[in-house]
């Protein structure tokens, strides 16, 4: 009896050890979802190993999971999308190990996840570039596969179907074959010597990796002896396959789900649904799939106490993100909410359009690259001004929206001279560009150049400004860097009060060991 072909085949030759952790994978996908996240977490953590080693930053053979992909980040060596691959499966692997938790759906997303990986790692570290991967081909169904996770699995054949990969196709038909013959062999009692070669192939993998991983000490000595530029090469080339590294809409969705669980919201995309019966409640964030809107249920909702604040629309297809925030308008425009559901001041105005959520936001689901902005990252656009809208590298928290929705917007920020400023003795030129500042900020500017000559109160306009922009709610953090030289020390002797500490950031300047001595009541928010 032999393994059947899999998904992973494409590593055999070059990657033995990876293609039998992925092939064990699938199988383990029939009838125990756990197993297969556990073989999944063992094949990203073994391919990570082998990318510290090709690059000289392995810490050490016994080195653990988390240890390599921090290794990884800190010399920028693994690209976001890439890195965003590896710690689901570090996740959900964990728990699946751990705590025995798993579902089939978590299993298929996984399998999509881990073939994306290791088409990445063939192209970039196995000398194949050119390498085209053909349409991934479900696994057999699981024994208990619900209904949604069979629609799935015959989408997913459908598009193996329909490509034009004749290797795929006959790889499908085999499968299908050996389905017939798995169930005709259930009938004649064979299933014993089944597990019994499945239980010996998972056995010679595991001692097969077991051998793989003392020769990453030899890759690790041969890449330490390497160019610095070729390694540089190494690490443009990874960045550049990564960005063509793809995962299918509804695995995008997960992914999308991870991130904004790790920002604080309640969500799953796969039960969480509109259409489920999901609903908002008090005292939760919630980021329901699915609401339905005049025009189209939008991808996710966002709730918090019970009311929505914002929409998102995610499509992994999406080349140009900004320019669909036109799709995302519409659903703002047109989102069925009662009046319970809706937050105070709205609608909101913009032209001719009133906006029923202040907060729009638009992704593709692919980590934020300045150099690619416009095709990655998360566009958000706030309802309520006419700034323009802007790209973010993470996903707002409930606290962040819940405080932005308490910051002064609008043309109060223009009346400046109105009123008093806040810290007495300025100079009439510090007063005038205080409110040069503020009228800028008022009209959505983003980028402000002041240019001062030594002497003219730099620091004490930096404290003011600061102190009218938080008073005024325009903003509620300030990053205020300083250098290293009296002028600096300067700055944190001149700081009278604790109000604005929680908002300073001393990267680098004076530590945080000097400024819990100067306040030590709100050392805590340092």
């Amino acid at each position: 009896m032999e393994a059947q072909p899999s998904n992973f085949s494409f590593l055999a030759n070059s990657s033995p050890q990876l293609a039998k952790l992925g092939a064990l994978a699938e199988r383990y996908f029939l009838n125990d979802p756990p197993g297969t996240l556990i073989k999944l977490r063992q094949f990203a953590e073994f391919t990570a190993k082998e990318i510290a080693a090709q690059h000289a930053l392995l810490p050490a053979a016994a080195a653990g999971f988390d240890e390599v992909l921090r290794a990884l980040k800190a010399r920028s060596v693994l690209p976001q999308q890439a890195a965003d691959y590896f710690h689901h499966l570090r996740q959900v692997g964990n728990r699946a190990a751990h705590e025995d938790q798993g579902t089939s759906h978590d299993a298929l997303h996984a399998l999509k996840i881990a073939r994306a990986i290791g088409i990445w790692y063939h192209q970039t570290y196995e000398g194949a570039p050119k390498f085209k991967a053909g349409p991934f081909v479900p696994p057999s169904p699981p024994v208990d596969a619900t209904e949604g996770l069979k629609a799935e699995l015959a989408e997913l054949r459908q598009a193996v179907q329909s490509s034009t990969d004749a290797e795929a196709k006959a790889r499908l038909a085999a499968q299908q074959v050996e389905e017939d013959r798995a169930r005709l062999a259930e009938q004649v009692a064979s299933e014993a010597e089944q597990r019994a070669f499945w239980e010996q192939y998972a056995a010679e993998t595991e001692k097969a990796l077991r051998s793989a991983e003392k020769t990453l000490a030899d890759t690790q000595a041969a890449a330490e002896q390497a160019e610095p530029k070729q390694l540089d090469l190494l690490a443009q080339l990874a960045a550049r396959m990564a960005g063509e590294a793809d995962v299918d809409e509804a695995t995008t969705r997960v992914l999308i789900d991870e991130h904004l669980r790790g920002a604080g919201w309640e969500v799953d995309s796969t039960v969480m649904r509109h259409a489920a019966g999901a609903r908002p409640q008090a005292g939760k964030a919630m980021a329901i799939a699915e609401w339905p809107t005049a025009s189209g249920p939008v991808d996710y909702a966002l709730f918090i106490d019970g009311k929505c604040v914002g929409v998102i629309e995610a499509k992994r297809q999406f080349k140009d993100v900004p320019g669909r925030l036109g799709q995302s308008k519409r659903y703002a425009r047109g989102i069925r909410l009662t009046a319970e559901e809706t937050v105070e001041g709205g609608p909101w105005p913009d032209g001719l359009d009133q906006f029923l959520v202040p907060f729009l936001f638009v992704t593709n689901g692919r980590p934020y690259v300045k150099q690619l902005a416009s095709k990655s990252g998360i566009w958000f656009w706030d309802a309520r001004t006419a700034t323009p809208p802007r790209a973010l590298s993470e996903w707002f928290s409930p606290r962040d929206l819940t405080e932005k929705l308490e910051q002064q917007v609008g043309p109060s920020l223009a009346k400046v001279a109105e009123h008093e400023l806040g810290v007495s003795g300025l100079r009439p030129y510090q007063k005038h560009a205080v409110e040069a500042v503020q009228d800028a900020v008022a009209k959505g500017q983003d980028h402000i150049l002041l240019a001062m000559a030594t002497g003219t109160g730099k620091t004490r306009l930096a404290i003011a400004l600061m102190y009218e922009l938080l008073k005024t709610k325009r903003f509620r953090r300030i990053l205020f860097l300083v250098d290293r030289t009296a002028l600096g020390r300067q700055t944190l002797d001149a700081m009278s009060t604790t109000d604005t500490i929680g908002f300073l950031k001393f990267d680098e300047v004076f530590g945080v060991a000097d400024l819990a001595k100067k306040f030590p009541e709100a050392s805590d928010r340092v």
